[in-house]
């Protein structure tokens, strides 16, 4: 980053492209507050943004935790009459949910006239994230099929995550074999993994087991490692035996959880 902005001063006319770049290249590599300083400068080089500076001029706002400067930006961006570019608006949608501004962010899903599955999947993403708003992620994944949209393997990974986090085990279950049956969408490894901690999470260890052994995917350590916790949690010696052998005896976190146990 340092050489693209040492180019970008050398230029005799920086120009939008120029600066878009800049800035999207700080965003990229989750530099925010960098970001936003090439932003005001820009501004006061009396350059005028285009809805590519404004998505990753969003971005850096979220990753600043710059959410007031980012209030700001979207009135910018109203008064530029570019929040009707969908691009635009589901960075916003992001932007807000990731704060935990849900109610910013649906307003802002609302405004939309035409919601493509990045809309949709950013909205129930800011849903999944709260342990209290699960049932609203599920609530905008049947409005989806209402509306005629397709969910994609991100949504599904959204919904997993929101039925994880809201203890909804049977939903859950529904919604994991609906993935390959109705929608022919094979689950990658996330899926997985939020199968897994939904059901350690609700005691149901065999089932998670067999779930880590039917996977087509070799899985990490983080997931034998969140169901050995689930063992400890219910007393599943067996289970937690097989665990321990798949992280290897001498894993630290063994180690850990030995100690944690007794």
């Amino acid at each position: 980053m340092l050489e693209a902005h040492n180019v970008c001063d050398k230029l005799p006319n920086k120009n939008v492209v120029a600066w878009s770049a800049l800035i999207a290249g700080y965003a990229e590599n989750d530099q925010g507050h960098p970001a936003l300083k090439c932003f005001e400068q820009m501004l006061e080089e009396g350059v005028y943004p285009n809805p590519v500076t404004f998505i990753f001029v969003i971005k850096a706002c979220g990753l600043a935790g710059a959410i007031n400067k980012g209030r700001h930006i979207h009135t910018q961006i109203i008064y530029r009459g570019f929040e009707r570019e969908i691009f635009v608006t589901n960075t916003l949608i992001n932007m807000y949910s990731k704060s935990g501004l849900l109610q910013d962010a649906y307003n802002t899903f609302e405004k939309l006239p035409i919601k493509d599955i990045a809309s949709w999947n950013a909205m129930i993403q800011g849903y999944s994230m709260n342990h209290d708003d699960g049932k609203l992620a599920l609530g905008l994944f049947d409005s989806m099929h209402v509306h005629g949209m397709k969910p994609d393997a991100i949504t599904f990974a959204c919904v997993l995550s929101a039925c994880g986090r809201a203890n909804l085990m049977v939903k859950g279950r529904q919604i994991f074999k609906m993935m390959n049956e109705a929608h022919r969408i094979s689950p990658m490894i996330d899926h997985f993994t939020c199968m897994v901690d939904l059901l350690a999470r609700a005691g149901k260890l065999d089932e998670a087991e067999k779930l880590l052994e039917s996977s087509p995917f070799s899985p990490p350590k983080d997931m034998w490692r969140a169901l050995l916790s689930a063992c400890i949690k219910y007393a599943e010696i067996g289970i937690g035996q097989r665990c321990i052998f798949r992280l290897g005896r001498s894993a630290p976190e063994c180690q850990q959880i030995y100690v944690n146990a007794t």
